[in-house]
């Protein structure tokens, strides 16, 4: 069955974009040797800022997606140079964006119309993930309009819907030694 198809039957009661975003992929890391804890202890440190991240591991390989904000994709290309473990075993894609709809009520269905809308509308997908009030997906920057319009066009939406977009950004400043100031 085509997502044009579908009829509206699942509503949404909005739908939130990100800023523009770096996705990265760090993929057959070794569990053992805890180099994704140095990772995300380096960017803990960095004051990096993880909006969208998804593991997991099989049979002792870990591996970890992210996405972190464009302006400190050069911080994070450090952070991977410097730790030996990670090697050539990531991909990183600039230019992303994260699209949430909410809530999705575990309905499957919004599962695959979605991904069939998206894909109907030749968008790349890198990832997408679920909480318990929300499916979001990772894709192009550059398309999150386009993948608005295609997913508005599957459920059903508030009147005068318009997507949540970020107006501002806050961004802290590290610590000075000894304390706040």
């Amino acid at each position: 069955m085509a997502a044009q198809s579908v009829r509206k039957i699942i509503s949404l009661d909005g739908i939130k974009l990100s800023q523009e975003l770096t996705w990265l992929h760090l993929q057959d890391l070794i569990a053992e040797t805890d180099a994704h804890l140095y990772f995300v202890r380096q960017l803990s440190q960095d004051q990096i800022n993880l909006p969208f991240i998804i593991t997991h591991c099989w049979a002792g390989r870990l591996h970890l997606c992210c996405c972190v904000p464009a302006e400190d994709e050069n911080r994070l290309r450090g952070i991977l140079r410097s730790e030996n473990s990670f090697g050539r075993r990531f991909q990183l894609v600039g230019s992303v964006g994260l699209i949430s709809m909410f809530p999705h009520r575990n309905d499957l269905r919004l599962l695959y119309v979605l991904i069939d809308a998206l894909k109907a509308a030749s968008l790349t997908v890198y990832g997408f993930a679920s909480s318990i009030s929300s499916l979001t997906f990772v894709t192009d920057y550059a398309e999150l309009d386009s993948a608005v319009a295609a997913i508005k066009q599957h459920v059903d939406l508030p009147r005068g819907f318009v997507p949540l977009r970020p107006e501002f950004r806050i961004r802290q400043r590290p610590l000075s030694p000894g304390g706040c100031r």
